[in-house]
């Protein structure tokens, strides 16, 4: 078990779930702005 190993793999999961988080965001707004 090494520190270093958990501690990217918490990053690269936390990065993950904002760009996640982001694009479903601007599609939603891109979505929304088509709509009206």
């Amino acid at each position: 078990f090494n520190p270093v190993v958990s501690a990217i793999g918490i990053v690269l999961i936390v990065g993950i779930f904002f760009i996640v988080q982001g694009i479903s965001a601007i599609a939603t707004f891109f979505f929304i702005g088509k709509t009206n």
